[in-house]
């Protein structure tokens, strides 16, 4: 069986399924890490390719500075991390180790860290859905981790 497995998970109810079958394939023989990735490669990359503000307009948001963003997401991960945990594996024998990915986009962070720390199984969950232009532009971290990983790779629907 496996005895280190890297689940990524973002609150999805995908990633929620993931997490259920790493808590059924695992015992107390396995490692779990579990991480939410702060950075999010789609979306932040298109906030800095945008139009700035008109002059003179009145903000429709109020204005958050980089580093509260920062914090609020980063309190956020923690949340789903926990919530996940104490959903999931409460109860169980399979260790649980939380991480909070702040600089790296998951696919990276992901296939980086499987040979460094020895991984035999990546789990996420996948929505499934996406946009052409997502898909032809910028990939799908499933799609990236079934071509490129070096270890198994577990996708969950």
């Amino acid at each position: 069986m496996y005895k280190k497995i890297l689940l990524a998970v973002d609150g999805s109810e995908d990633s929620v399924r993931a997490a259920k079958r790493v808590e059924e394939i695992g015992d107390d023989k396995t490692k779990v890490v579990m991480f939410n990735a702060i950075e999010d490669h789609f979306y932040e990359k298109l906030a800095s390719i945008s139009v700035p503000p008109v002059p003179g307009a009145v903000p429709m948001a109020p204005i958050v500075t980089p580093t509260e963003l920062t914090a609020a997401k980063k309190a956020s991960a923690e949340k789903i991390l926990k919530t996940v945990k104490e959903e999931i594996f409460k109860g169980t024998l399979v260790p649980v180790e939380l991480r909070i990915i702040e600089e790296e986009d998951p696919d990276e962070y992901m296939l980086n860290i499987i040979e460094e720390e020895g991984f035999d199984l990546v789990a996420i969950g996948c929505e499934g859905e996406h946009s052409a232009f997502r898909r032809v532009f910028l990939g799908t971290i499933a799609n990236k981790l079934v071509n490129e990983a070096p270890c198994d790779v577990l996708i969950v629907r």
